[in-house]
């Protein structure tokens, strides 16, 4: 603890020390969570599905994997990863009679 923080060798109990450093290295495996932002009804043109994502990551588009006719109504649904509360990506995920037919992840 002492190397990584010098300044506070003489200020911390041994056990504040240790449980100061282990918090910092816990942030290195911090919880994550998909929050679910919206599912809208879109279709399905050309076997892709384009959709506007937030935190200006423009248009995207997924392709299906599987034959669905032009005009087929799908549900695209956003969810939102977040680290420790902040966002950090979103997963962008098309599904046809509630079964998830492709995915897809973007970073922020």
């Amino acid at each position: 603890m002492a190397e990584l923080f010098p300044i506070l060798k003489n200020t911390l109990t041994a056990d504040q020390a240790k449980a100061l450093s282990d918090a910092i290295k816990s942030q290195e495996t911090a919880p994550e969570s998909y929050i679910l932002a919206d599912c809208v009804s879109v279709t399905v043109e050309k076997n892709k599905v384009c959709l506007e994502l937030p935190f200006d990551l423009g248009k995207k588009c997924i392709d299906i994997p599987v034959r669905v006719p032009n005009g087929t109504a799908v549900s695209a649904c956003v969810s939102v990863k977040k680290k420790f509360g902040v966002p950090v990506g979103v997963n962008f995920c098309i599904y046809l009679a509630d079964e998830e037919i492709a995915c897809a992840y973007y970073g922020i």
